[in-house]
């Protein structure tokens, strides 16, 4: 595949808060993607990988600071969003593409230790291709516990849950 894309990336420091935002543009000859045919086997869908010239546009935002301490933790704060839209130049929709979305994340650390509990909504998609089913909005809850047992080296334990409240 080969594309011509153009992305435009902003970011600054404001006092402790970083925010950063892009927005993308790709113009693909022969984008290679995985296309429902319609057919099953042993109840299975079937897939083709093929190409297709496709255009796919977006942004990304994120902004991340300091909340401040509390009881010896440090808290900071972190909130992102990013939307895709993708098309065949032929006419329809690309794929398995994400849905808006919006993650906002809170993260305590403390002697090593790291908490993070964060929430994530995502919006319907109804920008389907052919076979494909829309997908209802949604919010998952994920939380991580991470550890630093020794300090001189890049080594960490890590327990992580996803989709805490079973969303489907």
């Amino acid at each position: 595949e080969r594309a011509v894309s153009a992305e435009l990336t902003a970011r600054t420091q404001l006092a402790d808060w970083s925010p950063e935002a892009s927005v993308f543009r790709a113009d693909y000859d022969g984008f290679i993607a995985a296309f429902a045919t319609g057919a099953e086997a042993d109840g299975f869908p079937v897939y083709a990988y093929r190409q297709e010239d496709a255009v796919l546009s977006g942004f990304e935002g994120r902004l991340e600071g300091p909340l401040g301490d509390f009881a010896g933790w440090a808290f900071d704060g972190e909130l992102t969003g990013e939307y895709v839209e993708a098309s065949l130049d032929a006419g329809g929709d690309l794929p398995r593409l994400p849905p808006l979305s919006f993650t906002a994340g809170v993260t305590a650390s403390r002697d090593g230790h790291q908490l993070h509990l964060e929430t994530e909504w995502a919006d319907v998609q109804d920008n389907t291709a052919p076979f494909e089913l829309k997908t209802q909005s949604y919010v998952l809850v994920n939380a991580r516990w991470s550890f630093h047992p020794v300090s001189e080296r890049d080594l960490r334990v890590i327990l992580e849950a996803r989709n805490l409240t079973d969303a489907e």
